[in-house]
């Protein structure tokens, strides 16, 4: 009998021979491979209906401040920001860039910082520590540096 034929007993004592073997392990890693791009699409699904809410509040203008409004008080604008990088960051969809992007515009921005600069004891430390998880996160998704500085004075505050 030669090896490619042999026939091997699996652990509930049924004979199958080798190539069967084969075939069900692709079987079965496809069947894995697919609940799991049907378990990603799922979760996909989810992040973007919680990424709505927060996409939604920015666009209000509820406070004087230039870049983090909308979202009742300053610390939960700078968190949904945060969210919304967080979001494109885990899925790759781009749809909320040119939102960041306009938030986080350098003219926004200076105008946060002399803000903060001037009111030391503003958001201390509550939404202080949420811009610098912010800083964190849009560093990793590819930052131009533009958080950098700021988080150093946010750090440092």
């Amino acid at each position: 009998m030669n090896e490619e034929n042999a026939v091997v007993s699996n652990a509930i004592g049924v004979n199958l021979n080798k190539d069967r073997i084969k075939q069900m392990k692709e079987y079965f890693q496809l069947k894995d491979k697919e609940e799991k791009e049907k378990d990603l699409k799922e979760k996909e699904k989810i992040a973007l209906a919680l990424s709505e809410p927060p996409a939604r509040c920015l666009q209000r203008f509820d406070t004087h401040h230039p870049a983090f409004h909308g979202c009742i008080d300053w610390h939960s604008s700078v968190h949904a920001t945060w969210s919304l990088v967080a979001y494109q960051a885990m899925t790759g969809d781009k749809r909320y860039a040119s939102m960041i992007e306009k938030i986080l515009s350098p003219e926004n921005l200076q105008a946060e910082r002399d803000y903060l600069e001037a009111n030391p004891h503003f958001e201390m430390p509550y939404g202080r520590d949420w811009f610098l998880r912010l800083a964190l996160e849009y560093q990793r998704e590819g930052d131009d540096g533009r958080l950098l500085s700021f988080g150093d004075v946010v750090a440092h505050s």
